[in-house]
């Protein structure tokens, strides 16, 4: 296991990024970040802006980020992965005060019925450059909601898609992360 990982229940984390590193990796994705329509799990209530930023733009930058996501999924998932490829997007998440901004209880690997693949892991990276506050991360493993208290600015977390989590409502300032899903063939 990567020694800088820490295990926490079901989901591990790290500090990735220094704030001056966040400052730049969100000048770099600010130049290349498209609208583009959501996704957002059905009858879930979600009021951050999202955007999208095509992984061939970021790959470099963010290259300590994904190399972690896969790394610990092959030794503590083990989850057959599809790679990531130049056409791929990931979700960029504003979160503001002023909207109240939040995300509901959802899943984010529902298995669709005629799907070939499906989503194994969600990656969140918190590109924060300023305090805010809300907009916790709670993971429902099975015995209650367990507040995620790892995802501040420069950290990212990392958990199985199977669970159900949710964001509060950021009360001051904005949180800004970046999602990433791994998927993978369809599990039986």
């Amino acid at each position: 296991m990567d020694p800088k990982a820490v295990k926490r229940h079901a989901y591990y984390w790290w500090k990735v990024y220094t704030p001056q590193q966040i400052k730049d990796i969100n000048k770099h994705i600010n130049k290349h970040l498209i609208k583009a329509k959501d996704n957002p799990a059905s009858n879930v209530l979600k009021t951050s802006t999202v955007r999208m930023i095509p992984y061939r733009h970021i790959e470099v930058i963010l290259k300590e980020f994904f190399n972690k996501s896969l790394y610990t999924n092959f030794l503590n998932w083990g989850y057959h992965l599809y790679p990531l490829l130049d056409g791929e997007y990931l979700n960029y998440n504003t979160y503001s005060a002023g909207k109240k901004s939040e995300y509901g209880w959802h899943l984010d690997g529902i298995p669709e019925k005629n799907a070939v693949s499906d989503i194994k892991l969600t990656c969140l990276l918190n590109l924060s450059e300023k305090d805010y506050q809300g907009g916790d991360l709670y993971i429902n493993m099975g015995g209650g909601k367990t507040l995620i208290k790892e995802l501040t600015p420069g950290n990212m977390v990392m958990f199985s898609s199977f669970l159900c989590h949710k964001v509060t409502p950021v009360t001051k300032g904005t949180r800004n992360t970046l999602t990433l899903w791994l998927t993978g063939p369809k599990l039986v």
